[in-house]
C-alpha cells in the first residue's frame, strides 16, 4: 500500500480542494483509480458526514468505492500548514489520503488502515519525524504502518 510515488513532502498547497485534485490526478496516473470523479465524490461525502481533520496538524481524507483498483495511502507534508476545513481550530500540514476498493473485505481493511495510522499519530515523536524527515525516512516510517496492516505480505 505504501508506494514511494505517493509520498509528497514540501508541497505548496494551502487549500484542500487543490490538494485533493492533485492527489486524484496522481492516483489516476499511477493506475490506483479507474474514475477520479467517483472517488472524489466518496471523499466529499465522507467530509460532509464528519470532517477528516483529526487534530495534531493531521487530516485523513478517506473512502472506499469501486473506483479504487487497489488499496493505497497517499502521504503529503505541506510546506505551510492550512485550515483543512473552515471550522477547524488548528491548521493541518500532514495529510494521509486512504483509498480501499469496495468489496467483501473493504470495511475491515479500511478500519485497519485508519487504526494503524491513528495509533502512530498519537505519538509526538512520530509526527515530528514525519515533519522533519527526508523522503526516504518518511517512506521507512510509513512502511512500518504498511507492515502492521498487511503483516508483511503486501508485495
Amino acid at each position: 500500500m505504501i508506494d514511494e510515488k505517493l509520498i509528497f513532502t514540501g508541497l505548496e498547497y494551502t487549500e484542500k480542494t487543490a490538494l485533493l485534485n492533485f492527489c486524484y490526478k496522481k492516483l489516476k496516473e499511477l493506475d490506483y483509480l479507474s474514475d477520479i470523479s467517483e472517488f472524489a465524490d466518496e471523499i466529499k461525502k465522507r467530509e460532509e458526514i464528519m470532517p477528516t481533520s483529526v487534530g495534531f496538524g493531521v487530516a485523513i481524507p478517506h473512502g472506499r468505492c469501486k473506483a479504487v483498483k487497489r488499496p493505497f495511502i497517499v502521504f503529503i507534508k505541506s510546506s505551510e500548514p492550512f485550515f483543512w476545513n473552515r471550522d477547524d481550530s488548528e491548521k493541518s500540514d500532514l495529510i494521509f489520503m486512504i483509498g480501499v476498493p469496495e468489496g467483501d473485505n473493504a470495511s475491515n481493511m479500511h478500519l485497519r488502515i485508519l487504526s494503524s495510522i491513528s495509533k502512530k499519530l498519537m505519538h509526538y515523536e512520530f509526527r515530528d519525524a514525519l515533519r522533519n524527515g527526508t523522503d526516504k525516512e518518511v517512506y521507512q516510517l510509513l512502511n512500518e504502518i504498511d507492515q502492521t496492516i498487511t503483516g508483511g505480505c503486501n508485495k
